[in-house]
C-alpha cells in the first residue's frame, strides 16, 4: 500500500510500485531503501545517502516514493529524514508520518540513528 505523507512525499511497499501511477508517480520517482536493515547496526551513511537521493528525486521530479519491503519502518524513517532535511522540526516530521499512516509503526533503532 502506498501512503501519501504530503502532496509530494509518499512511502510504500516495493511490491506496490506498479501502482504508483495512481498517485501521479512514475518509476523515476522511486527510492528503494530495502538495502537498509530493519534493525540496529545500519551504517549512518546508508541513511544519509537515501535521504540525499530522495531529496534529489523530489527536487528533479517534484514527487518521491520511498519504498522498502513492507513500506513501513525503513521507508518512513527516510521520509522523516527527508522532511527534516527540507527544514521541518524532526518531532513534527515524526508526528506527521505517524498520523498519515494507517499502521503507525517506525523502527525505533532507525529513528534513533536518524536523530
Amino acid at each position: 500500500m502506498i501512503t501519501q505523507l504530503t502532496t509530494d512525499i509518499f512511502t510504500g511497499a516495493f511490491q506496490d510500485v506498479s501502482e504508483c501511477h495512481k498517485y501521479g508517480l512514475r518509476y523515476c520517482n522511486v527510492v528503494d531503501v530495502r538495502h537498509i536493515v530493519d534493525k540496529a547496526g545500519n551504517d549512518i551513511s546508508y541513511i544519509v545517502e537515501a535521504i540525499r537521493l530522495a531529496k534529489g528525486i523530489l527536487d528533479e521530479h517534484g514527487k518521491v516514493l520511498i519504498t522498502c519491503d513492507m513500506g513501513v519502518s525503513r521507508s518512513r524513517v527516510i521520509a522523516i529524514g527527508l522532511l527534516a532535511e527540507l527544514g521541518n522540526d524532526i518531532d513534527d516530521c515524526i508526528s506527521l508520518v505517524l498520523s498519515s499512516a494507517k499502521n503507525p509503526e517506525i523502527n525505533p533503532d532507525l529513528l534513533l540513528l536518524l536523530r
